[in-house]
């Protein structure tokens, strides 16, 4: 933990032990929360720059976006996994019994 705060984040040796385990867990919580933006923005200033210079290169009718030059993992919709129990809530019983139908179980 003393390398990361005073390595990584730059706290001084006495800062560092004068803090809680609650305050330096804040503060490395935030300190890593800014270095995912900044790594993010520097992709996406890439796919900007990357974006314009496909730009005029384009067909009249052909309408580019950015995500068209590349989408980033962080972009993407989550896959909502759906259960038996999820199911049931969503459908409930009286709906023709349930999941029953829609999982066409025998």
């Amino acid at each position: 933990m003393l390398g990361v705060a005073v390595g990584e984040i730059g706290l001084g040796v006495e800062e560092f032990y004068d803090l809680t385990f609650e305050e330096f867990a804040e503060i490395t919580t935030a300190y890593f929360k800014k270095e995912e933006r900044v790594y993010k923005n520097g992709w996406e200033q890439a796919r900007f720059v990357a974006y314009y210079s496909l730009v005029p290169h384009q067909g009249k009718n052909k309408r580019l976006k950015l995500t068209d030059v590349v989408r980033f993992e962080w972009e993407k919709k989550p896959i909502v996994k759906l259960d038996r129990e999820v199911m049931d809530k969503i459908f409930p019983k009286h709906i023709k019994g349930g999941t029953k139908n829609i999982h066409n179980d025998r």
